[in-house]
């Protein structure tokens, strides 16, 4: 419900904002922030790849997205390489559907369902982008259609370092890393100055 209510921050002025969660395993009445990003920004990305569509006995005549695909999902791991970003980052498969049920057409279109999520805004724009480009070049190399939709999109809730410190004196305690989830909390954080604690 954030963004919808950015417009309400904008008109009252919000100068702070503060905002709790749950977090499950740890000690009830425990407080816990952290300076920086608290938790990771991310979004949901739909890849769809269309070829052209034949009888299974003739798959020379058709064009089926199956290696495409296939070198996609390898080619993941390598671009989600925390090596390659400033903080954390993960690309996780959600789901692939290719074809249909009927074993006398050949595969034509697939889906190719991931979650991209990272600590920093712009980690998550170069992740995004270099998985847009692989796709679209493979698309291209098999002579297929390509799309993309991008759904349950989050920015990184970054405290801001005051605010977080104003939590910490209050007898929060130290996370000691941003939680992988993520929370549109983060809209707030962009128009104004707040923190986010456990």
């Amino acid at each position: 419900g954030a963004l919808d209510c950015l417009e309400l921050f904008r008109r009252e002025r919000v100068a702070q904002v503060y905002g709790a969660h749950n977090l499950p395993g740890v000690p009830l009445g425990q407080v816990l922030t952290r300076p920086g990003t608290f938790a990771c920004a991310s979004q949901g990305v739909t890849l769809s790849l269309l070829g052209r569509p034949t009888h299974a006995a003739y798959p020379e005549h058709g064009l089926s997205p199956a290696q495409a695909v296939g070198r996609l999902l390898c080619a993941l791991p390598a671009l989600a390489d925390p090596s390659r970003f400033g903080g954390m980052a993960l690309c996780t498969v959600i789901g692939v559907e290719m074809g249909g049920r009927s074993f006398g057409a050949a595969a034509a279109q697939a889906q190719v369902r991931l979650t991209l999520r990272a600590e920093l805004d712009r980690d998550l724009e170069t992740l995004h982008s270099d998985i847009l480009q692989l796709a679209g070049s493979l698309a291209a190399e098999y002579g297929l259609a390509f799309s993309c939709q991008v759904q349950d999109v989050f920015p990184a809730t970054v405290n801001d370092p005051g605010c977080a410190q104003r939590v910490l004196d209050c007898g929060g305690g130290l996370l000691d890393a941003p939680m992988r989830w993520s929370e549109d909390f983060g809209h707030y954080l962009r128009l104004c100055p707040g923190a986010f604690f456990g």
